[in-house]
């Protein structure tokens, strides 16, 4: 099947600054059997020209959004590029972004992966790309092609903290399920959730809630391991407006709370409700 044929393709500009430069995306050619889209950008002087791999299914790709903003050594123009293909979990939506100087040199690019069609500019992004911690692209000489080296599936999120709007956590899978939280100037890991037999962990729930007078994180994480038998286990991280996060002991150490050490043979706090319940009664 041949992508060569161009397409004009809906551009949607979400930002109400001026850009310099004009940015349009075609379907290119199909290599090794992959599908690819081709960004094009130009501001009369300097013209860009870069390749991305198509996401899965999906035989389109869309410009969503541009923005502009400034770092203390120029101007940044970025343009986010999306795509979409179905999945087990529902629709799979990739958005790819790309970062140019006042000369159309790409400085950064990065790529996003969600499971809904929701979307916000990931908080720290633009401080990020100001301090040089987003990679660029890099060229693959086998396929003849471009790719973003930094990538990132959030599996849950952003979900803004409870009583500090400055902070958002959410999880992301990268080599194994993370636990992050990021503000306006940076992000961090605050867990990692290994496999256990080989299975990887899973987001069932997460919610806010006030424990001894405390504000927390609860998480309930599962890893599956057959067709009748998943291991869950909940963690609990208490937070202040300061960012500052540390693992609530008492929880982590609740047997009912892990099925690796709880005496029942039946696990019983499998979604919120019955969770936000238990903990309720025992810890308020």
């Amino acid at each position: 099947m041949s992508f060569s044929k161009k397409l004009t393709l809906a551009v949607m500009l979400l930002s109400t600054n001026v850009l310099a430069a004009n940015f349009s995306v075609d379907l290119g050619s199909e290599k090794r059997d992959v599908g690819y889209y081709v960004l094009h950008g130009s501001d009369g002087k300097n013209n860009v020209v870069i390749d991305g791999a198509l996401e899965g299914n999906s035989n389109q790709a869309s410009i969503r959004e541009t923005r502009r903003f400034d770092c203390s050594w120029g101007t940044i123009e970025s343009v986010r590029v999306s795509m979409s293909s179905p999945s087990e979990n529902g629709p799979m939506v990739r958005h790819d972004i790309y970062f140019f100087d006042n000369n159309l040199k790409i400085v950064a690019a990065k790529s996003i992966t969600k499971f809904d069609l929701q979307w916000s500019q990931p908080q720290s992004i633009e401080n990020d790309v100001c301090e040089r911690k987003i990679k660029s692209v890099e060229y693959d000489g086998i396929s003849g092609s471009h790719y973003i080296v930094d990538q990132e599936t959030i599996v849950q999120g952003p979900f803004k903290l409870k009583g500090n709007n400055d902070s958002a956590i959410k999880f992301i899978r990268k080599d194994a399920l993370k636990l992050v939280i990021e503000n306006n100037n940076s992000q961090r890991i605050v867990d990692t959730y290994n496999s256990v037999n080989d299975s990887s962990a899973h987001v069932a729930t997460v919610f806010f809630m006030t424990i001894n007078g405390v504000p927390n994180i609860v998480s309930l994480i599962y890893w599956p391991q057959s067709s009748n038998n998943t291991t869950y286990k909940v963690y609990a991280y208490a937070y202040n407006h300061l960012d500052k996060i540390t693992l609530n002991k008492k929880i982590d150490s609740d047997v009912s709370l892990d099925t690796n050490k709880s005496p029942e043979t039946q696990y019983r706090y499998k979604n919120a409700e019955a969770l936000r319940n238990y903990l309720r009664e025992k810890y308020n």
